[in-house]
């Protein structure tokens, strides 16, 4: 029977069964993170209240919002949904989130796993307003499946309590009225025009990565990713390494997907001990150190893995104690598309992820893995045990 493991930060809380830890802590902030404080100065999270930070991908909504989990210690709980969450699991996800900040909360919750998202929201507000002090809910929604999330967001904002603020981190806007977004009245939306970088920010990156602000055919690939955050870091970093990009600013600034074209290059000019590396990595979602290690085998190295992670553009890495590290969504689809050339890789790749999480009782991701890795006998035999 698997052991119950505690989150570690000293506050005594256990994790519950079906959790992943890391989607309900904040992720760390890289050391050459520029922060965004005149960003966050201009809004307030005060409660009762809802902030929805919306735009495309790579535009630092996350970064944004960890800087605001960073500065309200102790009264921010956060929460990663994505597509593979089933009710159940929202449930012990959000309760999770609270208790990793309240570990005495929701008692009554270790016989209502299975109790309905909509009912769960509802008890969960009612309870906290029992509590005192104002708190801060993130939840960061990586989800595709928006007309069942923008109910249940619908509900949780109809259900807030006097002492919560919500903020709601999405690609795209919800199509709800003002008025049932923010029935308290307090409602602002961070979108594209804020989070894009400053010519004063892009600055500063070029400075942290030991780039001159004066070259101007620097400036000038700078100046066509438009502000898109991270085409800017990327575009530094490639250039601090020395990369020559292959396509021009013109065909970056004019492109529809200028960041798709940034990341394309930025993945051929990595070395070919980093691809040696990164490109099997990309089979997973995100990865432990042991599981890297199973996956890389003799090629796997911690302290690259925690270089690059400590450097921000090309991963992030979790906080809690066994953390969790995550290829950024973007790169890993172009490494993917790398490790799909070589069938036998690809299919080995998949073949230990499952494994893995066999061995670590994770019977969702384990099929799922056996499936890519076209090991039929073992998906079926996965599926009749589970």
């Amino acid at each position: 029977m698997a052991k119950a493991k505690s989150v570690g930060d000293g506050s005594g809380s256990t994790i519950l069964a079906g959790v992943t830890l890391s989607r309900t802590l904040p992720p760390l902030l890289p050391a050459n993170f520029l922060s965004r404080s005149a960003l966050v100065d201009s809004f307030t999270f005060e409660a009762p209240g809802t902030t929805l930070i919306v735009g495309p991908i790579g535009y630092g909504k996350t970064s944004l919002a960890t800087e605001i989990a960073q500065r309200n210690p102790g009264r921010t709980f956060w929460y990663t949904m994505v597509d593979e969450d089933s009710p159940a699991r929202f449930n012990s996800h959000v309760i999770q989130s609270v208790r990793n900040v309240i570990p005495d909360f929701a008692p009554w919750f270790n016989n209502q796993i299975q109790i309905e998202p909509m009912e769960l929201i509802v008890k969960f507000s009612n309870e906290l307003t029992t509590r005192k002090g104002d708190y801060i809910f993130i939840v960061d929604n990586r989800r595709t499946k928006d007309a069942q999330d923008f109910a249940v967001a619908a509900q949780m904002i109809r259900s807030l309590p006097r002492n919560l603020h919500l903020i709601q981190i999405r690609r795209n806007t919800p199509g709800s009225p003002v008025g049932e977004m923010a029935p308290t009245g307090n409602f602002q939306t961070i979108g594209p025009s804020e989070l894009r970088f400053t010519s004063n920010e892009v600055q500063q990156i070029l400075a942290i990565n030991g780039l001159s602000v004066d070259s101007d055919e620097t400036n000038k690939i700078m100046k066509s990713a438009q502000g898109w955050p991270a085409a800017v870091q990327l575009i530094a970093r490639g250039l601090s390494k020395g990369a020559q990009f292959d396509t021009s600013a013109e065909e970056i600034s004019s492109s529809i997907e200028p960041l798709r074209l940034i990341v394309e290059e930025v993945v051929r000019g990595l070395t070919d001990e980093e691809k040696t590396q990164l490109v099997p990595l990309s089979a997973v979602t995100d990865f432990t150190s042991e599981l890297a290690q199973k996956i890389l085998g003799k090629n796997f190295s911690q302290h690259q893995i925690d270089s690059w992670a400590f450097e921000g553009s090309l991963l992030s890495k979790s906080s809690s104690d066994e953390p969790y590290y995550k290829i950024h969504s973007l790169i890993r689809e172009a490494l993917y598309a790398e490790l799909a050339k070589n069938e036998e890789k690809l299919h080995q790749a998949h073949r230990t992820a499952s494994q893995y999480y066999e061995e670590n009782l994770n019977p969702t991701l384990s099929m799922e893995h056996a499936f890519f890795s076209k090991d039929y006998q073992r998906f079926e035999r996965l599926f009749r045990v589970g």
